[in-house]
């Protein structure tokens, strides 16, 4: 949430710039001018990352709600990555699919994990060492082609690390959400 996000710059930027972002006329203008914030505070700006904008496991709240997204599936995408990863033919086969229930193709399971990944990493940086496991992934709904995909970020247990104080674990749960365009 971008206003949430700017809200939160109170511990850092000084009024006067916080104002500045806070007063662009259009979402757009707001966050061109909150990442050009960002893009003026990183420390190593001739690298792709922005060190200032990851969050650390100390910066991670409990039961805050973020949304990522969107991202669009689209009949080429769904063909391409289940072609690659999972040939299953209600995947890749548009005749085949409108002989099943579902009436068209539909993505993998494992794309949409695979896009809820992209957009964590492109959207929500976080200081990852390691994934340690993907506890009950249910696919409650098929995403089709045309679908608009947003992904909804629930953190709702952290642990200190026993074995390394610069760790913690984190649960999240995830929850795509889905606006046919």
């Amino acid at each position: 949430d971008l206003d949430k996000a700017i809200d939160q710059m109170v511990y850092i930027a000084l009024d006067d710039e916080i104002d500045y972002i806070a007063e662009g006329k259009t979402r757009e203008e707001k966050l061109e001018r909150y990442l050009d914030y960002w893009k003026r505070k990183d420390p190593s700006p001739q690298t792709e990352e922005n060190e200032m904008m990851i969050e650390y496991y100390e910066d991670i709240p409990l039961h805050q709600t973020s949304r990522l997204g969107p991202f669009m599936l689209t009949e080429q995408n769904i063909l391409d990555f289940a072609t690659m990863w999972d040939p299953l033919p209600l995947h890749t086969d548009p005749e085949f699919a409108r002989t099943t229930g579902r009436g068209q193709i539909i993505a993998s399971g494992f794309q949409l994990l695979a896009v809820c990944q992209k957009l964590m990493i492109e959207q929500k940086p976080m200081a990852i060492l390691i994934g340690l496991g993907l506890d009950e992934v249910q696919f409650l709904t098929p995403g089709k082609p045309n679908d608009l995909l947003f992904l909804e970020i629930k953190t709702f247990s952290k642990r200190e690390s026993g074995s390394n104080p610069d760790a913690g674990f984190i649960t999240h749960c995830l929850l795509y959400t889905s606006d046919a365009a």
